[in-house]
């Protein structure tokens, strides 16, 4: 009986992952992964995107991660360079396997809260 105990526990304990997120987080995961997605579907001419759904992800991938985004924000949008468009989504990706695990509807909130942004729902 002491060994089933034993096993228990140890089936437990290894069930238990470093890497998996607090309860919360997949809402603002996907959210991240899919402003990723809208930005990258654009500059690589898969998907037109309205202007406003544009920017929105743009921010909300600048706001929540604290990197800033080289994307035009004149009267036109996107990136002049391509070379800005692969650096930024290689430091907002690399950010986000980093720090998915902090996207809690807290976390998010503060930022906006912070910033003074509301995300478009």
């Amino acid at each position: 009986m002491d060994w089933i105990f034993k096993g228990t526990i140890f089936l437990i304990v290894l069930g238990c992952n470093k890497n998996n997120c607090p309860i919360g987080t997949n809402n603002n995961q996907m959210i991240f992964k899919k402003n990723l997605d809208l930005i990258a579907s654009y500059e690589n001419g898969k998907k037109p995107v309205l202007v406003e759904e544009y920017r929105s992800a743009i921010n909300y991938l600048s706001f929540v991660s604290g990197i800033s985004s080289k994307a035009d924000y004149s009267s036109t949008f996107g990136y002049q360079k391509r070379e800005d468009f692969k650096n930024d989504m290689a430091l907002w990706k690399k950010w986000y396997k980093k720090n998915k695990c902090l996207l809690t509807e807290k976390y998010v909130d503060s930022i906006f809260k912070k910033y003074n942004y509301t995300y478009p729902q």
